[in-house]
């Protein structure tokens, strides 16, 4: 991943996009095994940009970490296989909460639009070691299509 550029573009799309709401939705999708939890795990602790992590949520896979006074950290679950454009979470998130990053293999179940879609990519050989490492498997992933709509999209290699 070529992290300067990666960055740059990040926060201009999503300063950009603030400019006409209050909250902007990014999607991390990619296959299994691309570093989609690690990149939103990397967001959740660091922030990007000109946005901190107290300015950021992630969601990944139906829990979010939400922190409470800026200290205590609370996991909060909503599974759903229906499109409920994240209500449950963003219900329960502060104002000073601008950017969510929505982490999911299929984000268009639950959402039918994000403002940024990050598009996570890897080469299979890696993919596939990265699998068996963490699972004790690999099983072969056709889905590799965005299938959502967007207003922005940053493909990236996680390998870099």
């Amino acid at each position: 991943m070529q992290e300067d550029n990666f960055f740059k573009k990040l926060n201009s799309l999503t300063k950009e996009a603030l400019k006409t709401k209050s909250r902007v939705i990014i999607a991390i999708t990619g296959k299994a095994g691309t570093g989609k939890s690690t990149l939103g795990k990397y967001f959740r602790k660091r922030g990007f940009g000109d946005f901190s992590k107290f300015k950021i949520s992630v969601i990944d896979d139906g829990v979010m970490s939400l922190d409470l006074f800026y200290i205590f950290n609370k996991r909060i679950k909503f599974k759903s296989n229906s499109r409920d454009e994240l209500k449950p979470f963003l219900n329960l998130l502060p104002k000073r909460k601008k950017v969510i990053f929505y982490v999911n293999q299929a984000p268009e179940i639950r959402l039918s639009k994000a403002d940024i879609v990050i598009h996570a990519t890897i080469d299979e050989k890696t993919r596939e070691a990265r699998l068996k490492k963490r699972d004790g498997k690999f099983k072969k992933n056709i889905l590799n299509k965005v299938k959502i709509d967007y207003d922005y999209l940053i493909k990236v290699d996680m390998k870099e």
